[in-house]
């Protein structure tokens, strides 16, 4: 055992010298496909793609081993295959030339690898694929760095499934913008005539995977950027098996070209003597700056090839009636966008402005419903019409967005006060503003469209409900007046009219409308609020209440069911005698105005069962060792009857309402609880209880009186029983016995106690010898025929022997 314990120490020691501790490198290594004992972070994923579901011996396929995280954009690889042989790797990727089963990074300057795997010959079996990738930061150390591994196994194919193949790979439109969505497209061929099923789409940005656009064939234009270089990789698949990777020309997303998003030519109503300025404002696609690139200006429509790329065309060009407008171009500094023209001006001679002579909104009142017009006059000191005008609308002195002649009623409310403004042009100039006086919007009245009581019969005026319709203009909170003719509820046949009218917050009051109704016979009603549950002890008598809406003099009529079953009994109530405990008794109770029955209300009533109350009797004296009878006859039950016991004493369980128990200590714990016939039980309730050792006889002594034994001894019961040798002789109060042993020897004598007529087994023994002079007895009248018989006896026996032994003569 020992040798094999020393053996097993250096088999560990020596297999842990023989472990290889892998350290990865800038410039890759080859073999350490299961990571690296260098790096510890995490958060990267390293995938091997373009593997077939089952290789043909033989055949070459082409393989992508990339690693992406979410961060950085440099890392390494280790790829290594136990059959087969890998070749024509891609950039930064290499073979190792001593093993051309291993494969890894050349330079970590970027996240994806291409290469070639040629697969081993018929009968190789399953390939094993190990790999290991590293998602590094490139700052020199291995803080930051995450690496991952992974492992994929090829069976050898059976040769009945060729791979499919994808061509026409690309990605359009090309060349995109930073506002273009990219969309790849390939065509797919299986010489097997196999539908496409499962082929992985794999875009790359940047030279690492974006792992967000797997299987997709759109990228949208938020996750492009101007500069980033972008290919995308198609592996075919028939479900069966991958064919080799295809991968689309790079594409590096270009400049987007900016826009003009607005230029004008200011002043917009330009006069003889003033310069033409042209503003613009662009927006870029990539968010750079953009300004004016190209400008040309246009004088009735030809253009004025003196004033290209000028902002502004000085006064001394514009002439009055000419008619100008102007193109311009805006540029990021790599793109200009296209022509933009501007609105045309007019230069316009020397004028006079119109003047507003008056601005009314009408005498008024207006309400809530009306709309509000604005009219107004001007004067033109130049004969000039209006060729345009323009109005505002001001609420409590601050201007709105209203600018219509016709203020709607929609737009006002009550108590607000609106002012109309308006100016006017006569083509060249506009005239100053002029406001009309304040108008003041008043209160509408309400408005009572419909009204109607809910019915047209009640038994009183408060159970009478009505219904109407109304509008106020003023969404004010409206206030029902209300008025019954009779005021009070009459008798029945009494024909009530109800009139109600709206009152507005400012007290204005609507049309008044009105309806009637008339008193009809109310059915009384019955009530019950008392307890459900009763006991047996008295009368089930059960209090109900009425109420008439009429007040009309209500009598009840009573139905009894007792535990589901009709009865005799009609009465308010049920004597005592026939209630018993968990008895449920309903009562169908229908009251009756002397003019029509209300509606019944039945109640179940249930007959409690009270528990009963445990009492334990036992005797005025308990002896230790002596039976003693415990009783719980003098338990009660004040509805019903006890019908068992359940004696606990000791933690030893008893039944029966009474029980003989021998106690075997001076204080014994009793506890009893009861039940009646109902199953319902008592309380337990527990008592001592106390024994004495029970008396027994001292100094027991004997002496031959004559031919009897006399016993004498002291004791304090009250009656002894006499054994001798274990046969009863007796029992006595006294303290004395006398006994004539029928034969000699020693015997033993024992006297017990005796209580309530049991002999206790505690005694006191005394033994006494007797001998044949003590017992013997003067001859009696026997004595003689005993002799005569005796001797006859002997004879006859000597007789029978002797005949025996005389032989026979037959």
């Amino acid at each position: 055992m020992r040798r094999m314990t020393a053996l097993l120490l250096v088999l560990v020691l020596a297999a842990s010298y023989a472990t290889p501790v892998a350290h990865s490198s800038p410039t890759g290594k080859f073999g350490s496909s299961g990571g690296c004992s260098c790096h510890y972070g995490s958060g990267s994923t390293v995938s091997l793609t373009g593997t077939p579901t089952d290789y043909t011996p033989g055949q070459t396929y082409s393989l992508i081993i990339s690693v992406s995280s979410s961060s950085g954009s440099k890392g390494g690889f280790s790829l290594v295959v136990n059959k087969g042989a890998f070749s024509n790797p891609g950039t930064s990727a290499k073979v190792n030339s001593q093993d051309t089963r291993e494969a890894t990074h050349s330079n970590a300057n970027q996240r994806s690898w291409t290469l070639d795997w040629t697969a081993p010959t018929s009968g190789s079996g399953t390939a094993a694929f190990s790999y290991a990738g590293n998602a590094v930061n490139g700052d020199g150390t291995n803080n930051g760095d995450a690496p991952s591994t992974g492992s994929k196994n090829v069976p050898e194919g059976s040769g009945s499934n060729n791979a499919p193949s994808a061509s026409g790979v690309a990605i359009s439109p090309n060349p995109a913008g930073t506002i273009d969505t990219l969309q790849m497209s390939y065509s797919y061929f299986d010489s097997d005539g196999d539908p496409e099923t499962g082929t992985k789409i794999r875009w790359y940005r940047d030279g690492s995977i974006l792992t967000l656009r797997n299987d997709e064939i759109t990228v949208p234009d938020s996750m492009t950027a101007k500069g980033e270089s972008w290919y995308v990789t198609v592996t075919p698949s028939d479900g069966s098996d991958d064919g080799n990777p295809v991968t689309s020309s790079t594409m590096i997303i270009s400049n987007s070209a900016p826009i003009v998003q607005s230029a004008s030519i200011s002043p917009s109503s330009p006069i003889e003597g003033e310069d033409l300025i042209l503003s613009a404002s662009g927006f870029d696609e990539d968010s750079e700056m953009t300004s004016i690139s190209s400008v040309q200006w246009f004088v009735d429509g030809a253009i004025v090839n003196s004033l290209t790329d000028q902002s502004t065309v000085p006064a001394i060009a514009a002439r009055s009636g000419d008619v100008w407008h102007a193109k311009v171009k805006v540029t990021d500094n790599e793109d200009s966008s296209q022509w933009f023209t501007t609105q045309s001006v007019t230069i316009g001679g020397t004028n006079t402005a119109p003047t507003m002579t008056s601005v009314d909104l009408g005498t008024g009142p207006y309400y809530t419903l009306d709309d509000l017009t604005i009219t107004w006059d001007f004067d033109d000191v130049d004969g000039d019409p209006v060729s345009d005008y323009q109005v505002k609308w001001k609420l409590n002195s601050i201007e709105q967005a209203q600018t219509g002649t016709t203020l709607s009623a929609d737009d006002t409310s009550k108590d607000q006060t609106w002012k109309a403004g308006c100016r006017v042009s006569d083509g060249a100039e506009w005239s100053d503003w002029m406001w009309s006086d304040g108008m003041t919007i008043q209160n509408t009245v309400p408005q009572l469209n419909s009204f109607a009581l809910d019915q047209e019969m009640v038994f009183d005026l408060d159970m009478a409900t009505y219904s109407f319709d109304s509008f106020d203009a003023d969404d004010d909170e409206l206030t029902v007046l209300s008025l019954w003719v009779p005021q009070f509820t009459g008798p029945v046949g009494t024909v009530h009219t109800l009139s109600i009218q709206l009152r507005d917050d400012d007290g204005a009051l609507s049309s008044t409308s009105s309806d009637t109704i008339t008193i009809k016979n109310s059915p009384p009603t019955v009530n019950f609020s008392g307890n459900t549950s009763q006991n047996s002890l008295g009368d089930l008598a059960p209090t109900f209440s009425t109420d008439d809406a009429n007040s009309d003099q209500v009598t009840l009529s009573y139905q009894w069911l007792k535990n589901g079953f009709s009865t005799a009994f009609n009465s308010s109530s049920i004597p005592q005698s026939y209630l018993g405990p968990g008895d449920v008794w309903t009562v169908i109770v229908t009251p009756n105005d002397g003019s029509d029955d209300g509606q019944t209300l039945s109640i179940s009533l249930t007959i409690t069962n009270f528990a009963p109350g445990a009492n334990i009797v036992v005797a005025d004296q308990i002896w230790i060792d002596v039976s003693t009878i415990l009783s719980a006859s003098e338990s009660t039950d004040i509805d019903g009857v006890i019908v068992d016991a359940l004696w606990d004493i000791d933690g030893q369980i008893y039944s029966g309402l009474e029980l003989s128990y021998t106690p075997d200590s001076a204080t014994t714990e009793i506890n009893l609880i009861v039940y009646d016939d109902s199953g319902a039980q008592s309380d337990s309730v527990a008592i001592q209880l106390l024994a004495t050792n029970p008396p027994q006889a001292s100094d027991l002594q004997s002496k031959i009186d004559g031919t009897k034994v006399a016993l004498t001894w002291n004791g304090q019961a009250s009656e002894w029983a006499v054994y001798r040798d274990g046969t009863h002789l007796g029992n006595t109060e006294d303290l004395t016995w006398k006994d004539q042993p029928p034969i000699e020897g020693i015997h033993t004598y024992s006297v017990h106690p005796v209580i309530d007529g049991m002999t206790l087994s505690v005694s006191a023994q005394e033994p006494v010898e007797v001998s044949a002079a003590d017992i013997a007895e003067p001859p009696g009248p026997e004595y003689g025929f005993g002799m005569v018989f005796g001797i006859l006896m002997i004879f006859i026996g000597l007789t029978s022997v002797g005949l025996s032994f005389i032989p026979r003569r037959d």
